[in-house]
């Protein structure tokens, strides 16, 4: 049953009001010791939220029940986020969707009850299907039952002063009306957010590969293919960032030759544009009223993908008159309504047996892109597969930026003061001090709570030695080489990718077995291979790579140099040997970087995609990739950075 758009509040006693809270819309299936998650288009969404599941499991009575209601991610503040459970809507692994629901966990907040030990509710009045959904009882605080109230317009006042997104109006003697959009719920938000469908999508100034806005519109009738799209104009603000990566896979896989629009765009939002099929729903909040024929959105914001609807499911709200009309004049509320519940506003996640604190998850560390501090943890978590094996027994220097990326950031080797007692240390010789006194305190990144602990301490930025520890806590011999290639301006990744190709042939003729390509998330590519290093001559390994970074600089001194002398740097590749000496870190593949004011990963790449760049061709051009972008290749490809470690 769905909700009519409204601009008023019925204030008679035939109707009651909630929150309209921010979230997903969820059917949950319960039947005993199984429980089933539905979105609203018979999704399954049961792996993405395993809390939820397990607390509908853990209920006591009854057994046999069907709930309909919204499934919610509260940040720190206690206010729900939208843009949040993003990151837990695309989730598919089951791992994954654990250990998300470790840091960043939802609340199902229940608002109707269509089966209840096995009798069907629908036909039954508001009322009756209320009074039996709070007769249940759940053993956990990830399930909750949405509080009513008698008075709308103090609700209303209520959830503007809280930055809520606005309330639902529902009458009291209505049945449920499965699937349908009923006068009899009615929704008013507050700066309204609309489900509209994209319809094509135009680059930003200078790339091809990245969104600069979205093209938007409502269908006019439901046919397939055929539908077409009312235009309402272009969505800029908020598609930065994590949006990018993933809209721009869609939008490529929908790509079409024609606009879906009913009539011709105005040349200031045609121009350089790309057209979609409309398929893909997402939601956009705006200023003014609701979207109708002739209407132009009013600072419209993305505010995501909407996976759980179909361009189908938009047809009845924008077809018919959206303005309710109520039997009441609508009064000046008269007294408020009661505080609305809170979550929690200290958070930390219980993690192997550890307990994590979380600070701050809602500050922004990129500005560019809006990326939290919550979302780079949940990216960690997310990649910590195969991150973690990166990082295993090297001792890790972070770069942090307490304020984010627009402010100050510092190296830090040492361990910081209140570091938890869990985190493995080891203590070394400072690197490059030849004071033999002079030691360093390295954690030892080798689990998944210590990896979340240096994101709550935004260290976006872990690098490692070539070298690990060994079982006596001693550096052990390098166990590979890693060859920077660093494009001065204006080379780029286009002949850093030439150059990979170059320094690939030599180590192959070298007998390298295994050689892995990295975009580093800054301006070039790493290349790695692993070696069998002398515990003897631990400089062997910096001097095959200083031989082969002189011997290319001579013998393709067009696009190579080997010193870091500035002048000689403009239009080509530096190879950075230096990275393989003892005292030296390079980023770890996988982590973030803090390059840039919108979030990069430092991300294995695989040889054609090399070979391809080296062309030349536009259509293949490199780009540093971003957290979404290295989590749908860990999905697709797998670990492309794990032969370097099974090697060694």
């Amino acid at each position: 049953m769905l909700a009519t758009p409204t601009t008023g509040v019925p204030t008679s006693a035939d109707w009651v009001h909630e929150v309209k809270w921010d979230g997903m819309r969820v059917l949950a299936n319960v039947h005993h010791s199984h429980a089933c998650l539905h979105t609203r288009n018979e999704t399954d969404a049961s792996t993405r939220f395993p809390e939820i599941v397990a607390a509908l499991t853990a209920q006591s009575t009854p057994a046999d029940v069907l709930l309909d209601g919204e499934v919610v991610l509260f940040d720190e503040e206690g206010s729900p986020s939208f843009k949040k459970l993003q990151n837990r809507i695309f989730v598919k692994r089951a791992d994954t969707a654990q250990r998300l629901a470790a840091i960043a966990p939802v609340t199902f907040m229940v608002f109707d009850l269509l089966r209840f030990n096995g009798r069907d509710l629908i036909d039954e009045p508001w009322t009756v299907r209320r009074q039996l959904l709070e007769t249940l009882t759940w053993n956990s605080d990830r399930v909750t039952v949405t509080p009513t109230f008698p008075d709308g317009e103090a609700l209303l006042e209520a959830t503007q002063e809280q930055g809520l997104e606005g309330i639902i109006s529902k009458r009291i003697d209505a049945p449920y009306s499965p699937g349908k959009r009923s006068k009899a719920w009615r929704k008013l938000p507050h700066r309204p957010t609309h489900s509209m469908v994209i319809g094509g999508w135009r680059p930003e100034t200078g790339s091809d590969n990245r969104v600069g806005s979205l093209l938007v519109g409502l269908p006019e009738s439901s046919a397939g293919e055929a539908t077409r799209l009312c235009f309402l104009g272009r969505v800029g603000s908020g598609v930065a960032g994590s949006a990018q990566e993933t809209l721009m896979p869609l939008l490529r896989e929908h790509a079409a030759k024609a606009p879906p629009f009913t009539t011709d765009l105005p040349d200031a939002d045609a121009a350089g544009a790309h057209w979609v099929h409309p398929r893909l729903v997402i939601d956009v909040r705006a200023l003014g009223g609701i979207p109708k024929p002739g209407y132009r959105l009013r600072q419209p914001s993305f505010q995501g993908l909407r996976p759980d609807l179909t361009p189908a499911d938009l047809v009845t709200e924008t077809t018919k008159s959206a303005t309710a009309k109520t039997n009441d004049t609508p009064t000046k509320a008269s007294k408020k309504a009661q505080p609305l519940p809170q979550q929690p506003q200290t958070m930390s996640a219980d993690v192997e047996d550890r307990r994590v604190p979380l600070t701050n998850l809602e500050k922004v560390l990129y500005p560019d892109s809006g990326t939290t501090k919550s979302e780079i943890i949940s990216y960690l978590v997310e990649a910590s597969a195969a991150l973690l094996p990166a990082l295993a027994g090297r001792p890790v220097t972070r770069v942090r930026w307490p304020h984010g990326v627009q402010g100050p950031s510092f190296f830090e080797k040492n361990t910081p003061k209140n570091t938890p007692e869990w985190v493995q240390t080891i203590t070394l010789h400072s690197p490059g001090s030849r004071r033999e006194s002079a030691q360093v305190t390295y954690p030892l990144v080798d689990d998944l709570s210590t990896l979340m602990w240096l994101g709550n301490l935004a260290a976006l930025e872990l690098h490692v030695p070539q070298w690990r520890i060994d079982s006596q806590g001693a550096p052990y011999a390098p166990d590979r080489l890693v060859i920077d290639l660093d494009p001065g301006e204006p080379a780029g990744l286009t002949e850093c990718a030439r150059v990979a190709l170059i320094v690939r042939d030599v180590l192959l003729e070298q007998g390298a077995g295994v050689i892995v390509p990295v975009t580093s998330g800054s301006k070039g590519i790493q290349l790695y291979t692993p070696v069998v290093g002398d515990p003897d001559d631990r400089d062997a390994t910096r001097s095959r790579a200083q031989q082969l970074a002189k011997t290319l600089e001579q013998t393709h001194s067009d696009l190579v140099v080997a010193t870091m002398t500035k002048a000689k740097r403009p239009g080509k590749i530096l190879l950075d040997w230096s990275q393989n000496t003892r005292s030296k870190t390079t980023i770890c593949p996988y982590s973030p970087r803090g390059k840039h004011r919108h979030v990069t990963v430092a991300a294995p790449r695989t040889w054609d995609e090399i070979e391809a760049a080296a062309t030349g061709a536009p259509a293949h051009a490199l780009t540093q990739l971003g957290p979404r972008e290295v989590l749908d290749r860990l999905e697709k490809l797998g670990n492309l950075f794990a032969p370097v470690h099974l090697w060694t």
